[in-house]
């Protein structure tokens, strides 16, 4: 994560802090544009497409932290848009499930940027996160004692998804409290225009169905 960032670093009580004007389009947009690549990245090849979206991902942290969350929330609410583009095309189940993680591979490194950044001297110094991050970096310890003991003793296949399950929402909750505790972060707009593109897309398929469909 940038030490500098592009904003000033406030604490806990930031409400006297305001974003930019212009960061929540950008966000967006730069948002959108990486899910498209990275899920393209995982259409040509599955290894390819974990390099890539690991560094565009990094790329994206350090350039604008601030923007993370909206990146998050971005690869959630639309990774399956892109993936339909590329449906006609999947070989097989397998590749399918590697189009559909794309999500995850930038959760995770994103929350690995993040986790990395709990350590700076400006966040330790921050006494009100102290407790929030201890507990999560024991429960993300703890997640993970348990998806080696699933891959030692049972199916590793099985021990991913229930690893996947358990961290995202733990990943989501400490990106979103580091990010909120050490730059103006302002959800308000930038979920607006995800908010708003998602319901225009539903009701434009709701509507003219395979015609639309037959577009992409």
């Amino acid at each position: 994560m940038s030490v500098t960032g592009t904003y000033p670093p406030v604490g806990l009580d930031a409400s006297s802090f305001e974003a930019p004007r212009g960061d929540a389009l950008l966000h967006v947009c730069v948002s959108l544009t990486l899910v498209a690549l990275t899920v393209s990245a995982f259409a040509v090849w599955t290894p390819f497409g974990i390099a890539a979206t690991f560094l565009l991902t990094l790329i994206v942290a350090n350039a604008m932290p601030a923007g993370v969350p909206v990146l998050i929330i971005c690869a959630f609410l639309y990774q399956n848009l892109v993936v339909t583009w590329y449906t006609p095309y999947i070989p097989d189940n397998d590749t399918f499930d590697a189009l559909r993680g794309t999500n995850f591979v930038i959760l995770m490194t994103a929350f690995c940027i993040f986790l990395a950044a709990s350590f700076q001297q400006r966040v330790r110094a921050l006494t009100e996160l102290r407790f929030w991050l201890l507990l999560s970096i024991v429960l993300c310890g703890t997640i993970c004692f348990y998806l080696a003991l699933g891959i030692v003793h049972g199916q590793p296949k099985d021990a991913v998804v229930y690893f996947r399950n358990t961290i995202t929402p733990l990943a989501c909750f400490h990106i979103a409290v580091l990010a909120a505790s050490l730059y103006p972060v302002d959800l308000r707009k930038s979920m607006f225009w995800l908010g708003a593109g998602a319901v225009i897309y539903g009701y434009v398929e709701l509507t003219f169905t395979m015609d639309f469909l037959s577009l992409f």
